[in-house]
């Protein structure tokens, strides 16, 4: 007999949700599958913790045509068929939620993104595991007595060989799935971004706009200056607003000039860091 393991995550739909999700929009499928075969070609199938719908599935194709029951990798032909199918709806069932999102939600595009990151990393382990079996075949093959023919050694490891790049495809697409879903997140950020970039405009043209103006009549409100019916008159203190208002100012500038080599050259800053990291890659790298 035989028996391995498989992990596949379902990320539900709006109706398939039930109490036991509690809540949840997915579910996690921890497959376990026993497998008995005897020289009189009786071969028997033990599913744990699958989905309702594999072994309903399973049985229809069971009763279908005739297979031949031959060597304990009997019934890994129509069995593989039903994992790499759930293997092909989960990976598409993270794909669908994120396609005709007019405003993006984030919340919502992280979820995806950690269904994107489970189901690659389960396809990963789920093509060693068939792998490990595949060789698993080939040894057990060699050992039958009496000996399995040619041509049916040949196909078992070709089906078996075909179902392992099944599930390599799969896994690309999952990681296509993912680095998708990265590129979506990063283009509402720009897209974000851009929004902020034209508010900011717009408040930086409104302040150029009443500064002036603003700026004046503060000015010529101050006592510096009168207006009384002999007419307009200027104090002869008026030398005092400029000598405090131009070193003030000229203080202001010298103070953030400084501040911003001071903030360049800190470690702590996050583009100081990567000047830092690209200077030690480049130190790093051997000469071309």
């Amino acid at each position: 007999g035989t028996w391995f393991r498989c992990l596949v995550k379902t990320v539900l739909e709006g109706s398939e949700t039930t109490r036991i999700d509690r809540g949840k929009d997915y579910r996690w499928y921890e497959m376990g599958f026993f497998t008995h075969w005897d020289h009189l070609g009786h071969c028997r199938i033990f599913c744990i913790d699958t989905p309702e719908k594999l072994p309903s599935d399973l049985q229809s194709v069971l009763n279908g045509p005739p297979f031949k029951c031959n060597n304990p990798f009997s019934m890994h032909i129509p069995l593989l068929d039903q994992i790499v199918r759930l293997y092909d709806d989960s990976v598409w069932r993270v794909r669908h939620p994120s396609r005709g999102e007019t405003t993006p939600d984030f919340s919502k595009m992280h979820e995806i993104s950690r269904h994107a990151v489970h189901v690659s990393e389960v396809l990963s382990v789920t093509v060693e595991t068939l792998q490990r079996m595949e060789e698993q075949q080939k040894i057990i093959h060699n050992d039958l007595s009496p000996p399995l023919d040619k041509t049916d050694r040949e196909q078992a490891q070709q089906y078996m060989s075909f179902q392992i790049q099944m599930v390599k495809s799969l896994s690309l697409r999952s990681n296509s799935n993912l680095e998708r879903l990265k590129s979506e997140v990063a283009l509402a950020y720009n897209i974000i971004a851009q929004n902020d970039s034209g508010v900011m405009r717009s408040l930086g043209i409104l302040t150029m706009t009443f500064l002036p103006a603003t700026f004046i009549s503060a000015f010529f409100s101050t006592t510096f200056f009168q207006f009384n019916e002999d007419g307009w008159k200027a104090s002869e203190k008026i030398w005092v607003y400029w000598v405090v208002t131009i070193p003030s100012t000229l203080l202001v500038l010298l103070i953030w000039r400084r501040w911003s080599r001071v903030s360049n050259l800190n470690p702590f800053t996050s583009e100081s860091r990567s000047k830092r990291h690209s200077n030690k890659s480049k130190e790093a790298s051997p000469p071309v």
